[in-house]
């Protein structure tokens, strides 16, 4: 519902600002910190700040793939009750009868800014006016969104005159000079560029492999001004603290291309190469093809291993992101720092959802239709709460298991005050404040995809409805009326409670005619390796019906009058008993 009465019962006095930062398409694995985290110091900066936080390190994302699951953080409703897997121009990414979380605080009186690196976070409808009425940017204020990863345009209205939304083109930076990284390999190789591994790199210890620090290329470079600081002194926060603001940074580099900063990839990649010629005593071989080619044929020369990765581009290029995206947030948490805008204020941070490595048989980098392993559901899950203030006590560790869409509700009780905003429609998730304060841990979490037929090395071809249930150690992923698919040119773009229809000239797609379902008993098996569903029949149908109408997939409509299904299901408590598992 759109109505505003609980604005009469904000508190008064200075408000919070928010920030929330997401590292897109980021694996736990990818993260330096935490029991699945790596050693090699991806993210360094983010690894301090998780030491002052209050620290998820294995969330539950509501999907698989960023806009279902940005649109579950900034509503507080599950990927099924937007009705929305993948995403559509014309298609409700947030239906109109309820108001979004920028849309709150906008009404609250926080300044609404959203930069986001994706170009799906902005679409207009035809049929809507030309409004965003179906885009995850809507109710925010200003708003820079990365459209074109080519060129790496902007679709902006940050400085603009009357607020219009403009299309720019100023952030590709300089493209990779060959003449650069070969003047810097001659260099190398003559004795006049030495090269430190302990004090200039990381060590991969999986692959033993040295790479290059990111800090000081990344401080040459002037992508952090172009991008972000050059708009925020200039239209976002020229008139310094006052009004509370509510900051939205999604963090996401494109899969395949070192860009906004080829030169600063390319300059990393040798330097890194550099470090390991160091290590192992070596010259590097003079560069006379692209540098792409340079760098997989140097790195192969060098005997490096780049296992997990087909080859050594992809590995460098995800380590490289990594380290692109922490550089990234430090540099904007240290410039809202030094103009004094982070003493009142509330941070999350937190990954949307991994991807794949073709860790199942599946293609490298599934996560849109991919199926919901650990690998692409589990993250981490950061809460700062502003400093000195009573709430920064609960900062540490927690092992309870917690999902994204609480971020909706925290952020919400911590801006506005606890139960200040209320709804009809069903909040999915509730205030990590609560849930810590009170022990009220959901003993049952859920995520949604709509699965997409891929090379899994279990059941292929099955595609359709998918869900996954955490049940204490035990996770189900069910499958329960999926399509066997023979056309491998199959849409995947489908709403989770859609049918399959065959398209024309298309072979027929006909139902498997059998449920699929794989189970799982996490604090023996976390990597999923063992599917304990034919041996545990019971177990399965108990998980199904614990979370009731929650397997169901049918889209939240207009009306306002549909309550939040009764979690625990008798019959499967019942069974649950009979197993052994709870008294």
């Amino acid at each position: 519902m759109r109505g505003d009465e609980w604005l009469s019962r904000l508190p008064p006095g200075p408000r919070p600002n928010v920030v929330l930062v997401v590292y897109d398409a980021r694996r736990r694995d990818d993260f330096s910190f935490g029991p699945h985290g790596n050693s090699r110091g991806d993210t360094r900066f983010l690894a301090a700040f998780e030491r002052e936080s209050a620290s998820f390190l294995d969330a539950v994302s509501p999907g698989c793939w960023t806009v279902p699951v940005h649109a579950s953080m900034f509503s507080g409703l599950s990927v099924c009750d937007l009705g929305n897997d993948l995403f559509f121009r014309d298609w409700a990414t947030f239906p109109n009868h309820f108001l979004s979380l920028a849309e709150i605080l906008t009404l609250a009186g926080y300044r609404t800014v959203a930069f986001p690196d994706h170009p799906f976070f902005y679409g207009v409808s035809a049929s809507h006016g030309g409004e965003m009425a179906y885009s995850l940017l809507r109710g925010f204020q200003l708003f820079s969104v990365v459209n074109d990863f080519g060129r790496f345009g902007v679709r902006t209205n940050v400085g603009t005159e009357n607020g219009k939304v403009e299309v720019t083109h100023t952030l590709a930076g300089p493209p990779a000079s060959t003449t650069e990284v070969a003047a810097e390999v001659a260099s190398f190789n003559s004795g006049r560029l030495r090269m430190d591994p302990a004090r200039e790199g990381d060590l991969d210890g999986v692959r033993q492999v040295h790479l290059a620090r990111l800090d000081a290329l990344f401080a040459s470079s002037p992508y952090l001004h172009k991008r972000y600081l050059e708009p925020f002194d200039r239209r976002v926060f020229e008139s310094g603290a006052g009004q509370p603001y509510f900051l939205f940074l999604n963090l996401h580099m494109a899969t395949h291309v070192a860009l906004p900063e080829p030169a600063l990839y390319a300059r990393w990649c040798a330097r890194t190469l550099m470090l390991n010629a160091t290590a192992k005593g070596l010259r590097l071989p003079e560069v006379s093809e692209p540098l792409a080619e340079w760098v997989v044929r140097t790195y192969g020369q060098l005997g490096l291993r780049h296992d997990g990765f087909p080859d050594p581009g992809l590995f460098l290029k995800q380590a490289f992101d990594n380290r692109f995206y922490d550089a990234c947030f430090e540099g904007v948490w240290k410039y809202l720092e030094g103009r004094g805008l982070t003493s009142n204020t509330l941070t999350i941070v937190t990954s949307d959802h991994g991807m794949s490595f073709g860790d199942k048989g599946e293609r490298f980098y599934r996560h849109d239709g991919a199926r919901p392993y650990e690998y692409i559901t589990r993250v981490p899950l950061l809460v700062r709460f502003p400093s000195g203030s009573e709430l920064a006590t609960l900062h540490r560790r927690y092992e309870e298991r917690v999902s994204l869409t609480d971020v909706f509700s925290t952020i919400l009780d911590v801006a506005l005050g606890a139960g200040v905003f209320e709804r009809n429609l069903p909040i999915r998730g509730r205030s990590l404040v609560s849930r810590i304060r009170e022990n009220d841990f959901d003993p049952v979490q859920v995520t949604e995809t709509a699965a997409a037929p891929d090379g899994y090395a279990s059941e292929p071809q099955a595609a359709g409805h998918t869900k996954a249930v955490y049940w204490r150690r035990y996770k189900l992923i069910l499958m329960p009326d999926p399509w066997r698919v023979v056309d491998r040119d199959w849409p995947t773009n489908v709403p989770l409670d859609a049918s399959l229809p065959g398209r024309a000239g298309a072979r027929v797609n006909p139902r498997l005619g059998r449920e699929v379902a794989w189970l799982y008993d996490l604090a023996a098996d976390p990597h999923e390796r063992n599917d304990l569903a034919p041996a545990h029949p019971d177990t399965v149908a108990a998980m199904k019906r614990l979370v009731g109408d929650r397997w169901s997939c049918r889209p939240l409509g207009p009306s306002p009058s549909r309550r939040p299904p009764d979690e625990w299901d008798p019959e499967a408590l019942e069974t649950l008993r009979a197993l052994g598992y709870i008294r």
